[in-house]
């Protein structure tokens, strides 16, 4: 899936679909200062609340195997861009 060529459409569609599978709010890494969920999308990106490194859950996320994700920490790095083609 290439984030450039999508529409704003499927920017938002795969945004909520991310959203609905996302397990970021039951890591110990989560800050609930956080707006959004889902940071391995780049429509959403890193969480700037979070300080401290806790553990991370990622990989047990159905998002992560849904769009073939294989990093973890997406709430400090940000999304995997080489998967979505950034």
């Amino acid at each position: 899936m290439n984030y450039r060529e999508m529409s704003p459409e499927e920017i938002e569609g795969t945004r909520i679909q991310i959203q609905e599978l996302c397990i970021c709010k039951s890591c110990l890494t989560w800050d609930p200062c956080a707006e959004e969920i889902g940071f391995c999308f780049p429509a959403v990106g890193k969480n700037r609340c979070i300080k401290k490194d806790r553990g991370c859950i990622c990989m047990q996320c159905q998002a992560a195997a849904k769009f073939r994700l294989n990093q973890d920490y997406y709430c400090i790095i940000g999304p995997q861009k080489e998967k979505w083609g950034l």
